[in-house]
This record gives C-alpha cells, sequence and structure tokens, in this order.
C-alpha cells in the first residue's frame, strides 16, 4: 500500500492529522454513528408503512353460482301509512346580528382600520361617528370601537 495506515489500520484520520488535526478520543464518531442509525431506523419505518399501506391482494373471487329462480313474491304485506303531517313549527325571530368591534392598538388610526373592515380607508368617519368621536385623527390605546355595516 502506498498510503501509512495509522494504528487501527484506517486510512480516514490519516488526513486530518496530516493538515495538523489529530482527534486521541475519536470525538464526533460517536454522533456520525448516532446519525446513521438514525437514518437506518427512518428508511425502516418508512418500508414499513409502504408495506401497511399497500393493499392487501384480494383472494381470488369464486366462480358465479348459478342464479337463482325467480319466483313470484308471496303476498305483499301493504306499507304502514305515514304519520299525519305536524303542525309547522312558529319560525324563531331572526338573530340580531353580531356587532362588529375592534380594539385600537398602539399605531392604529380610523383610516387603517377603515380600510381594513370596508376595503376604503376614506369610510373612517362612519366609524369616528358610530363611536361619537369628535376628533378621528386622536384615538386612544385599547378602545374598542363598534364597526358599523
Amino acid at each position: 500500500m502506498n498510503q501509512p495506515q495509522d494504528k487501527e489500520g484506517h486510512l480516514e484520520n490519516l488526513e486530518h492529522e496530516a493538515a495538523g488535526f489529530m482527534n486521541p478520543f475519536n470525538w464526533g464518531k460517536k454522533k456520525k454513528e448516532e446519525e446513521e442509525a438514525k437514518k437506518a431506523q427512518e428508511a425502516q419505518a418508512q418500508a414499513q408503512a409502504k408495506a401497511q399501506a399497500a393493499p392487501p391482494q384480494a383472494a381470488p373471487a369464486p366462480p358465479p353460482a348459478a342464479a337463482p329462480p325467480i319466483t313470484e313474491p308471496a303476498a305483499t304485506t301493504p306499507k304502514p301509512a305515514p304519520p299525519p303531517a305536524a303542525a309547522p313549527k312558529p319560525q324563531a325571530p331572526p338573530a340580531a346580528k353580531a356587532e362588529r368591534t375592534y380594539k385600537v392598538k398602539s399605531g392604529d388610526t380610523l383610516w387603517d382600520i377603515a380600510a381594513q373592515y370596508y376595503g376604503d380607508g376614506r369610510q373612517y368617519m362612519k366609524i369616528a361617528k358610530a363611536n361619537n368621536i369628535a376628533n378621528p385623527n386622536l384615538i386612544n390605546v385599547g378602545v374598542v370601537l363598534k364597526i358599523p355595516d
């Protein structure tokens, strides 16, 4: 052999030792071995999953049997009449629409809130009027605003 071998006959460490790196305690080898074992377990788990996911081969179907002879049904029993229709239930009044609200956060403006709910920031005055805001340029953080439809 042209390449020198280390004491155990391995060639892999000689390149590192030639570059000035010595690994006397084989640091990192355990981690590398654990990673390889983990990859092998994952591959085995995937193979098992594929085996379980594959549909089992169905047994061959038995040959078709001769159809039984068709006979006239005996006297049929009459079906019971459906129960009388119940009186229609009174309808409940339509549920009130849930009111939309928005809690003001730091940096919010009525324009941004209107743009979020209406798609148009110019609708900010609707929100201001619904909440009795005298100065739309000043809203306090933490205030819960009603958002009209």
